[in-house]
């Protein structure tokens, strides 16, 4: 149990201290609330799960990479949905306010942003 404790520790450490800057980049990503409450969520999740590979530096960095990959797997899973069955996609799919769904604005983006 040691293990488990030491990264409840880096997890506080680290990622709980990130959370208000992670759900602002995700909010500007995804443009919906309960959608960037949701990749901060995973996006926290997936850092747990790898806390024990973490060395230390540069949390924000290292935490804003999980969410950028974290994203871009959500917007090809929305892909593959809406191109497997027809349905639109969940996340991916859902327009902003000015019509244009999160896969577009991904798209939209310059390749360095992505």
């Amino acid at each position: 149990m040691p293990a488990s404790i030491d990264a409840r520790a880096a997890l506080a450490r680290y990622v709980l201290p990130e959370v208000e800057v992670l759900y602002r980049v995700a909010l500007s990503i995804t443009r919906h609330e309960s959608d960037a409450e949701d990749l901060v969520q995973d996006t926290m999740l997936r850092a747990f799960r790898s806390i024990e590979r973490f060395d230390g530096r540069h949390p924000r960095a290292w935490l804003l990479t999980i969410m950028r990959s974290t994203q871009i797997n959500r917007v090809r899973r929305g892909r593959a949905v809406a191109a497997g069955d027809g349905l639109r996609g969940h996340h991916a799919q859902r327009p902003d306010q000015s019509g244009a769904s999160a896969s577009t604005r991904v798209a939209q983006r310059p390749r360095r942003d992505r």
